[in-house]
């Protein structure tokens, strides 16, 4: 219960901090962040009494620091910032027995205080101002960097779907190529059959004609007792067969006795 409780006004805090937030400008907000963030303690950190912040060694914030909150690494550019919302440098002091290096710096402004973010409101920046185009317009810049991202994001999915669908379409011509293949294959094989069989029958065009009697239909008889080496062998030929083809002409009825050895 009391964990669930605990819980929940963590929730609010954080809630109420981040609306509080989104009030301050994106600088201010990126500066109270970078403050705040333990991974750059020993770079820019709050003083003991929460009024002011010290940045211990310039040229190693810039390189290290400033590029991953802004589109820069100049320390000169920061400090141009700062001035326009009426941050102040003052002396360090020297009397906590702290060694601060020679590019160490400190800033403060009365409404930028340590757990006090509601006061980041009455920050505004000065009038007038001349604005460095390198420093203007971050919300805007990281707009367009986000956006650009998901149009890289957009266009690497459609590549994606793109070659998909090529690879697919490669599939179907293949399959479509060999299909035509069998088909010649078939038509080839069917014409060989046909000018078989017109080769022994005659042409369509004859109709019911008489079919040649000048050769006798081979019986084929299988030998009572087969070996491994045993093959078919002809022994005694059908009767001529008659000059019409009735229907009956193969039935054992038919004029010209009964055929003998019917396989």
């Amino acid at each position: 219960m009391f964990a669930a409780v605990t819980s929940q006004i963590y929730t609010y805090h954080t809630w109420k901090r981040v609306f509080i937030m989104s009030s301050a400008s994106t600088f201010l907000q990126k500066l109270l962040t970078m403050i705040e963030d333990p991974k750059s303690d020993q770079h820019i950190a709050w003083t003991a009494d929460g009024t002011s912040f010290i940045v211990f060694d310039s040229i190693i914030f810039s390189k290290e620091i400033l590029p991953q909150y802004f589109r820069h690494n100049k320390f000169a550019s920061f400090v141009r910032q700062l001035n326009m919302y009426d941050f102040h440098k003052i002396p360090i002091d020297c009397t906590t027995g702290i060694q601060y290096s020679e590019n160490a710096v400190q800033f403060t402004n009365p409404y930028f205080l340590r757990g006090q973010p509601h006061l980041l409101q009455n920050m505004k920046r000065k009038a007038g101002t001349r604005v460095d185009k390198s420093d203007t317009s971050e919300s805007e810049k990281e707009y367009i960097d986000a956006a650009l991202a998901n149009l890289a994001h957009s266009e690497h999915q459609l590549t994606g779907k793109l070659n998909s669908v090529e690879s697919d379409n490669r599939y179907l011509r293949e399959e479509f190529s060999k299909l035509c293949q069998k088909n010649t294959q078939q038509e080839q094989t069917v014409s060989r059959i046909m000018h078989f069989l017109t080769s022994i029958y005659g042409t369509a065009g004859e109709g019911a004609a008489t079919l040649s009697t000048a050769h006798s239909v081979p019986n084929i008889q299988y030998p009572a007792h087969s070996s491994a080496n045993s093959s078919l062998f002809f022994t005694q030929t059908f009767p001529t067969l008659d000059t019409r083809i009735d229907g009956d002409i193969f039935s054992p009825n038919s004029q010209g006795g009964h055929p003998q050895n019917w396989a």
